[in-house]
């Protein structure tokens, strides 16, 4: 019985996938062969390693097959999976061959941001003009996903910056007015 011969194209040795929820997704191409032949040629691919239960071997045609994964991967979780792949032909005595290689999980837009101080109070003095609140926010994503923008419903008398700062453009007068409503949030006025 010859050997068995376990290859996949990429190098060196890392595969990027972007994370999902639905099963079935592609990972990668894997390519076995073995130049025997009867059950010698016969080759049962397993996967190992922490994690590889959300992956399979799905033969194709001829010595190609593919990774593809079994359930979710969520990058928040858990964005990296150190893969085995075990070849062994059905001959006697046995051979076996096989690769490690690495699963990068790679961020999706799938968090939304929340705001983590919603729901304060914040009071405003008289007439007063600029800055009054600093709103925080955070959003599990990575890299751009993550990138938190701010805004104000339009034709109020806010801004806010791009550090969450909110500011009043116009002074209110308390005689008149008791409170505002600023995207949803209820601005007492002293």
């Amino acid at each position: 019985s010859s050997g068995i011969n376990a290859e996949w194209p990429l190098r060196p040795g890392v595969v990027l996938m972007v994370e999902t929820k639905v099963k079935g997704h592609y990972v990668t191409e894997v390519e076995i062969t073995d130049k025997d032949e009867g059950d010698n040629a016969k080759i049962d691919v397993t996967l190992s390693g922490p994690g590889s239960d959300l992956f399979s071997y799905v033969k194709e045609s001829g010595s190609l097959g593919k990774i593809v994964n079994e359930g979710v991967l969520d990058r928040e979780t858990k964005d990296e999976y150190q893969i085995k792949i075990l070849a062994k032909d059905r001959g006697t005595p046995q051979k076996e061959a096989e690769i490690q290689f690495t699963i990068r999980i790679t961020d999706a837009n799938d968090n939304t941001p929340t705001i983590t101080n919603c729901g304060d109070v914040i009071t405003i003095r008289e007439n007063e003009v600029g800055a009054i609140f600093t709103v925080t926010a955070s959003d599990n994503d990575i890299g751009a996903n993550g990138k938190i923008t701010y805004s104000v419903t339009p034709g109020t008398h806010f801004t806010v910056d791009d550090k969450g700062v909110l500011n009043t453009t116009v002074g209110y007068d308390y005689k008149k007015e008791k409170s505002t409503d600023c995207d949803s949030a209820l601005i007492p006025l002293l």
